[in-house]
């Protein structure tokens, strides 16, 4: 299952940033606030009645992608937060999301 924030969504809605994979890429689920940076491998989360465990951060870049050969850095690079399901339920509209302890 894939994260992504508010923000970065955003961007590439209103298409303030371009790149190879920018408008093929859906998050499975969008989080307002969400700051990549403060999770690691392992954390959890608490979404609705769902708990999810990071298992990776960031989206690999491909060497064709123009953002790549300009030599920007991609919003997906480092503000995608994959995850796998620990336990199932439902995750609603404006359900919070909270970090558990590991």
């Amino acid at each position: 299952m894939s994260i992504l924030s508010r923000r970065v969504r955003s961007l590439i809605d209103e298409e303030e940033i371009e790149g190879l994979c920018l408008f093929r890429f859906y998050e499975n689920i969008t989080i307002e606030g969400l700051d990549a940076k403060n999770l690691t491998i392992g954390d959890r989360l608490q979404v609705g009645e769902v708990t999810l465990e990071v298992t990776s951060i960031g989206k690999r870049c491909f060497e064709e992608c123009k953002l790549i050969q300009s030599g920007e850095v991609c919003e997906l690079f480092m503000n995608v937060v994959f995850t796998k399901s620990i336990k199932g339920g439902f995750v609603r509209i404006e359900d919070k999301v909270s970090s558990l302890d590991k």
